[in-house]
């Protein structure tokens, strides 16, 4: 039994899920949804973003968003807003982009 504190297990999953997008990203993925500060902070990071080009919004506070230069979208939603049908509300836009 090994004993994680509760801000090393965060970084973990963060960490994970940036290595996820890495992955995904190097098999031609080009779209992703990202839901977490800390984790949308790291995920961009790890794709290499360096600047947005800001898109629609598809929910309050959250747009989509486009890298320049590389090909990528992405929706960064913060942890502690949004509503509830913001998962499926975003992958329906995805459709529309």
């Amino acid at each position: 039994h090994c004993a994680v504190w509760p801000s090393a297990s965060s970084e973990r999953v963060e960490h994970l899920f940036a290595a996820l997008a890495a992955a995904l990203k190097v098999n031609g993925f080009t779209r992703f949804i990202v839901a977490g500060g800390e984790t949308s902070s790291i995920v961009s990071q790890t794709l290499g973003v360096e600047a947005f080009h800001i898109g629609p919004t598809i929910s309050p506070g959250v747009p989509w968003v486009r890298d320049t230069p590389q090909p990528l979208s992405l929706a960064l939603k913060s942890g502690n807003f949004g509503e509830i049908q913001f998962f499926a509300r975003a992958q329906q836009e995805f459709r529309h982009d």
